[in-house]
């Protein structure tokens, strides 16, 4: 299937723009984002044809395969949904955005709901309900990590710059709060022109 073909793609570029995120090399945040909008436009619009195994060829010559079984058909787009929320959340988490924690906790909601309706069908012949869950619960731990240690990345990206983590740490506490923002401006301005200092005392 030429989408499940590109979800792999674009889940292999979230890992390569994790990784380029962790040892701070350039580009990381355009691959990042490039490949969660893939994976968003993916769960949104083609979680049904994902879950039950249709081809989007087959999709387009009979497009009622989507209305031969509602129950399933709402569960799956509940599936997306929720999937498309949790990958904006966590990209947001990862560049410290404001507005991490909302997708994070509204996408971990409709996904626990959405596990609980799957869960309901699991011991039946459809397969495409375990594919659905084979999704749902990787997601759901990953999403469990970030929401009960909401720092974990600030206290690790930061880990050099304990004002710097402190201050964002904050920020993400009080996101409407400019004196907060200028600070850690001002913070990491000093930090680059104390390494540029550095570099040029060493040459």
């Amino acid at each position: 299937c030429v989408m499940k073909r590109i979800e792999i793609a674009a889940i292999l570029g979230v890992l390569t723009g994790f990784v380029f995120k962790v040892v701070h090399w350039p580009f990381a945040n355009e691959i990042l984002s490039v490949s969660v909008s893939v994976l968003c436009i993916i769960d949104i619009f083609g979680s049904v044809l994902l879950y039950q195994d249709i081809g989007l060829s087959n999709w387009l010559k009979d497009k009622t395969v989507l209305k031969k079984d509602l129950f399933k058909s709402i569960v799956f787009r509940l599936c997306g949904v929720s999937l498309a929320l949790i990958w904006t959340g966590l990209l947001f988490s990862i560049n410290i955005w404001a507005g991490a924690d909302q997708f994070i906790s509204y996408g971990l909601l409709m996904a626990l709901f959405a596990l609980g309706l799957v869960l309901r069908k699991i011991n039946t012949k459809d397969k495409s309900y375990s594919e659905a869950l084979g999704r749902l619960v990787p997601m759901i731990l990953l999403t469990l990590l970030f929401y009960l240690k909401p720092h974990v990345w600030i206290d690790y990206y930061y880990d050099h710059d304990h004002q710097a983590r402190n201050l964002l740490r904050k920020m993400q506490t009080n996101p409407n709060d400019t004196s907060l923002s200028n600070q850690f401006q001002d913070r990491m301005k000093f930090y680059t022109d104390s390494c540029n200092n550095v570099v040029q005392s060493k040459d």
